[in-house]
């Protein structure tokens, strides 16, 4: 059996293929002998294909890990060969289904517990599962009539455009017992045509049949029978006015970690920048709010996560930085002089290399069972239901009064850095600065539910500074790195080699020059004048709601992935 053909790519960040299709319910049975018959509807042909039984187990660790992320994992047989197949991301919008889907070939009848073939669905699934074991939680049992939609006048070599399914299914717990759901479906999956094709033959359907179009699948229906509507609900509410500290960090940690486990399989890969950039700013975030809220956590909590996130952040930190360098100089390389492309092609060849290396050595990090072992115990943390009163002794304050107190602190050490003098300052008291507004913009996103219009304009001020600084210090980076190469070269190999990387590292130098004077004459000016009354006025805000003067104003702004590539 083959590896099913990649669909359609749904927004995801992981370029996984997605499935679309409509799922129509079928009140009276009785009509699946009409569909059946049915030879032609509106603009398409439908041609009678097979009939087959799909027998699907699926499966979940204990705590039904991979449900709560709004995933499925199943085993299929057909015709005696096995499949298994992840899906995820179920989005239901205008009748449709589209979720992302990977299938695999597997030798034989899968046994308990499951073990992930080495490979992409293993990667996809990695960050989730944490080494946890897998074992049936639902059974389905299909018969299935399939037929292909084709448009009318259409060639032969144009495909399906669809498959209409006709199903009979039988949901059961893993042991087959008692409780059970039997009904009949209408399923029309896309194939060789387009989604508009797949909207209209479902509203030819319910128009012609009396049919429903069903929000939910098969997974979902059966998982609500077993164990209960609530163990589809995913979402964790939002930061409010009268959330405690510790739960509110909880809730935080919870969005976190769900960042980074999104963006773990294209981190594996070291195909995408974006994934590695964002694991780091999950990881950054996090130690972000360890100190700004230290009573959220017991003092062995603050030590395990403390050093866990540090150490992670050091391994996706070492591919990141040479994600930047590369990129750079390969937008460079357009501009410089002939005799110097050389030199640069070496470097690059360099750079790369050690890129290979270092993706491979986060890759086996990614793996240990140290990462995986910090992703279970942050989950834990977050888990409202496992909540013990291990946290500090002010756990139990507002979160907008603690907030407040945090903020009011970072301001204070931001501004006081930037009322300095500058005119000696080397680049590590300018990374200083970024720092510290890093930090306070960090807080003000944690802080996003409570501050107002004025706390985004706070936050976007604290981002600019931070990317300016980012890009003074990504040069002087890159000058540094650029000497060091120029002096590992050998001279009478290649004599115009040296010459043309330290005209590179005297560019870099040249360009951060140029963000410096700007970051001095431009933006420092308005930090020292117009922020410290916007400052005031958040502050003011976090105070009035500490005391019930006004409720949270919901940021539409707002998003939980960092945009801006200097984070």
């Amino acid at each position: 059996m083959k590896t099913r053909k990649k669909i359609e790519t749904g927004p995801n960040p992981n370029g996984v293929p997605a499935e679309v299709e409509a799922k129509l319910a079928l009140p009276d049975p009785s009509r699946m002998v009409s569909l059946a018959r049915l030879r032609e509807i509106g603009p398409y042909r439908i041609v009678p294909r097979d009939t087959v039984r799909l027998f699907s187990v699926y499966w979940d660790t204990d705590d039904l890990a991979l449900t709560r992320h709004g995933g499925a994992l199943r085993t299929r047989r057909e015709r005696g060969h096995w499949e298994l197949t992840a899906k995820w991301q179920n989005r239901v919008s205008n009748g449709l289904h589209r979720r992302a889907e990977v299938t695999v070939p597997l030798p034989g009848r899968p046994a308990a517990p499951l073990v992930l073939p080495t490979g992409v669905l293993r990667d996809y699934l990695s960050a989730i599962l944490a080494g946890r074991s897998l074992r049936p939680i639902l059974t389905s049992d299909i018969r299935r009539q399939r037929l292909h939609v084709e448009r009318v006048g259409a060639a032969d070599r144009d495909g399906a455009v669809a498959e209409l399914d006709l199903d009979r299914v039988r949901l059961a717990g893993p042991d087959r017992g008692k409780e059970r759901i039997v009904y009949c479906e209408v399923e029309i999956e896309k194939q060789n045509g387009r989604v508009s094709d797949v909207s209209l033959l479902s509203e030819l359907l319910v128009q012609k049949f009396s049919l429903e179009p069903s929000p939910v699948t098969k997974f979902e229906r059966g998982m609500r029978m077993l164990y209960g509507p609530s163990v589809l609900d995913v979402t964790v509410a939002p930061i409010a006015t009268g959330d405690t500290v510790v739960c509110a960090v909880r809730k935080l940690f919870s969005d976190h970690l769900k960042q980074l486990r999104l963006f773990d399989p294209a981190a594996r890969k070291g195909e995408d920048p974006e994934a590695v950039h964002q694991m780091r700013v999950a990881v950054r975030r996090m130690r972000s709010i360890l100190r700004a809220f230290p009573e959220a956590f017991s003092s062995r909590q603050q030590r395990r996560f403390t050093g866990e996130l540090r150490w992670l952040g050091q391994a996706l930190g070492g591919v990141r930085d040479l994600d930047v360098q590369l990129e750079r100089l390969e937008r460079d390389s357009i501009a410089i002089p002939a005799w110097q492309r050389a030199a640069l092609n070496g470097y690059l060849e360099a750079l790369r290399l050690r890129k290979q290396a270092s993706v491979a050595e986060l890759r086996q990090t990614l793996e240990l069972e140290r990462y995986l072992g910090l992703l279970l115990s942050i989950e834990k943390f977050s888990n409202e239901a496992t909540r013990r009163q291990v946290a500090g002794p002010r756990a139990s304050q507002l979160f907008v009064e603690a907030g407040r107190a945090s903020l009011k602190k970072l301001l204070h050490k931001f501004h006081k850095s930037v009322r300095a003098d500058h005119s000696t300052t080397g680049p590590e008291e300018m990374h200083e600065i970024r720092i510290r507004a890093k930090r306070v913009r960090y807080l003000l996103e944690s802080l996003s539910h409570l501050t107002g219009k004025k706390g985004y304009r706070l936050e976007r001020c604290m981002a600019k500074v931070q990317s300016v600084l980012g890009r003074y210090r990504d040069e002087i980076i890159a000058a540094d790195m650029a000497r060091q190469y120029a002096e590992s070269l050998d001279v009478m190999a290649i004599p115009t080699a040296r010459p043309g990387i330290e005209a590179l590292a005297r560019r870099s130098l040249a360009r951060a020059k140029k963000v410096r004077v700007r970051f001095e004459e431009r933006i420092l000016p308005e930090l020292r004048q117009k922020n410290v009354k916007l400052d005031a006025a958040v502050l003011r805000r976090l105070k009035r709601m500490a005391h019930g003067g006004m409720g949270p104003v919901p940021r539409s702004k707002s998003t939980s992935v960092e945009m801006d590539g200097k984070a």
